[in-house]
């Protein structure tokens, strides 16, 4: 029985893992994505903002410490700090994509590249999330212009 139980179980794993990334996404907030089988995948919430140039939808995400690099500025910022370093990037910026190209998890932490548009410039986006405190949060984003 206890044999027919792991193979269930793996079964279900592997069929649960090869799922969509956008169906493993859930809507629900930061703590409830914590609390969730999908907690190690970007949240939904936070491709959207990004996409979107809205950083007050990243807010709950935010580390209260955070590696930070965008464009020129680069280092370890509080939470309100990073907050108006974002606030002046998607100022200066209009959105118009937001794509994920790649994921990678690691225990309780994801890696996720992304590519975002805005016009004819291309920017990388490297997001780190980990479970701090049971509430999944933003450790380390960096958005890098690409060169064309």
């Amino acid at each position: 029985m206890k044999h027919f139980l792991h193979i269930f179980l793996f079964i279900i794993v592997a069929k649960l893992s090869s799922l969509p990334a956008a169906a493993q996404q859930s809507a629900a907030g930061p703590d409830a994505v914590a609390d969730s089988l999908w907690a190690y995948y970007l949240p939904q919430h936070i491709s959207a903002a990004i996409a979107a140039g809205k950083p007050d939808d990243l807010d709950a995400f935010v580390s209260s410490n955070i590696e930070l690099t965008i464009t020129s500025k680069s280092g370890i910022f509080s939470h309100k700090q990073a907050m108006v370093i974002l606030h002046d990037f998607f100022e200066s910026i209009t959105p118009t994509s937001f794509d994920i190209v790649h994921e990678r998890c690691l225990d309780s932490a994801t890696l996720t590249i992304g590519t975002l548009r805005s016009g004819d410039r291309q920017y990388r986006v490297y997001i780190l999330t980990n479970s701090e405190n049971n509430k999944l949060s933003i450790q380390q984003l960096r958005i890098e212009k690409q060169d064309d």
